[in-house]
């Protein structure tokens, strides 16, 4: 997992990633924290089901039956990620960034 913040909403389509850090003082400006993947092809994931809103609870493990399989990283935020991936496993999943554009295609190791 990479992680940037800063003062400003993480780009649209990273804000299932993203979460906020509330600053105690009322004149504090809040923290955004933005969380990316950072994996490559042959890595093991958890169940990537579970990122929407809780990228942070991604995580690397073992490669095995349930674990996830990165089979697949793009440079770009590509809906399509997937489509190949989908011919040859039964249970894949997308993972995708904005800024900075990234894109990965994971499959259900066993399914």
């Amino acid at each position: 997992m990479s992680r940037a913040s800063g003062t400003k909403p993480c780009a649209a389509g990273d804000r299932d990633f993203e979460y906020k850090v509330r600053k105690r003082k009322s004149s504090s400006t809040d923290e955004y924290v933005c969380t990316q993947l950072n994996a490559k092809v042959g890595d093991c994931f958890n169940n990537p089901r579970h990122v929407n809103a809780h990228l942070d609870r991604l995580r690397k493990v073992p490669c095995g039956t349930g674990a996830y399989e990165v089979d697949t990283r793009l440079a770009a935020d590509d809906i399509k990620v997937c489509d190949e991936s989908a011919k040859k496993f039964r249970d894949t999943e997308e993972v995708r960034f904005v800024v900075p554009p990234v894109s990965y295609c994971l499959h259900k190791i066993g399914a």
